[in-house]
């Protein structure tokens, strides 16, 4: 594919070079604090009106992404590109206007709502913060879009603690729409839900997307919920991403070898499959503790020599420009 084709799309949302690390404290008297390098150069793009997913174990830096590109955690290098403006560098004032474009849901919905409001003033609680209409119009939008969302005006008057797990993720995400948001961070808002619930919400997300023209970036470690709701996916392992591009390239043609285990373990809808899922020697490594050069081969199947000593850049394949992983032994297989 030539350069001209590959500048045809337009990014809304461009990460450059990411890096996040946290200090641990150690119990011994004379050690000193180590560092968790939670996210260690990470960099991808979402287009207008797409769905990115974000996989990986858990600890593998997921969350760290999307706390440290919205600022919740400052992030220690790299940029986040948003309306042509490196938002990293903005001050307070210019962070409490962007939170109007871009919303964050958590993990918990029962953590997230203030069990002592109804769920009327919570909903209409960030019209009152950014001074956007009167008494009349915010309630008049927030019974609206407790429609949109699946839930009757009895409700609203009702507090976080009446309602179930599922109707409670369905006020949190009325809350972070209120405002119009061009962005949503949705940081794992289905994994505390029981399986036909995720469902309805996961249904709910996928129509609001299209009604309002959403950008989503969607962390989960649920391989079926990515696959379904996301144009593309980023896999990460101990703070990179060795493998991104669109998801059905990826999800029928995985070429790192942890992408490779990752899809194996999904579940077959054909009980007389013979696919046996790929058992991975070993537990992640601590990440106060990398291995050297493929931070991925203590446990790798496929790792030679080469493989302790550098870092994998990310290679293109065959098919696909937007197809990438970092595995120096797969490209050198497409290669011959």
């Amino acid at each position: 594919m030539n350069e001209k084709s590959k500048n045809t799309k337009q990014t809304f949302f461009n990460v450059k070079n990411l890096h996040q690390e946290f200090k641990v404290k150690t119990t011994g008297f004379f050690q000193a604090n180590k560092i968790v390098k939670a996210v260690d150069g990470v960099s991808f793009t979402i287009e207008e009106g797409k769905v990115l997913g974000i996989v990986g174990e858990s600890g593998c830096g997921k969350s760290s992404v999307a706390k440290s590109i919205l600022n919740i955690y400052p992030p220690k290098l790299g940029e986040v590109i948003f309306n042509e403006q490196n938002i990293l560098k903005f001050s307070e004032k210019e962070w409490r206007k962007l939170r109007r474009d871009i919303q964050y849901i958590f993990q918990d919905p029962l953590g997230s709502l203030d069990p002592r409001m109804t769920i009327i003033n919570q909903i209409i609680e960030p019209l009152i913060i950014h001074k956007i209409g009167d008494k009349k119009s915010r309630i008049s939008e927030a019974l609206e879009l407790l429609n949109s969302v699946g839930l009757t005006h009895e409700m609203a008057e009702k507090y976080p603690h009446e309602l179930s797990g599922g109707q409670r993720q369905r006020v949190v995400l009325a809350r972070a729409l209120i405002l119009k948001p061009k962005f949503i961070v949705c940081d794992e808002p289905v994994s505390a839900l029981d399986v036909s619930i995720q469902a309805q919400v996961i249904l709910l997300l996928e129509k609001l997307k299209k009604e309002m023209n959403l950008t989503i970036l969607f962390i989960s470690h649920d391989l079926s919920l990515v696959r379904y709701l996301c144009d593309n996916i980023a896999v990460m392992y101990l703070g990179k991403i060795v493998e991104q591009g669109p998801v059905e390239s990826i999800y029928n043609n995985p070429k790192h070898p942890y992408t490779k285990a990752l899809m194996s373990a999904i579940p077959q809808s054909n009980p007389f499959s013979k696919k046996e899922p790929i058992v991975l020697n070993g537990e992640p490594p601590s990440p106060m503790n990398l291995p050297s050069g493929c931070r991925f081969h203590p446990r790798c199947w496929m790792a030679n020599d080469s493989c302790a000593n550098k870092e994998q850049e990310l290679f293109e394949t065959k098919q696909s420009y937007e197809h990438k992983f970092a595995c120096h032994v797969m490209y050198e297989k497409e290669l011959k």
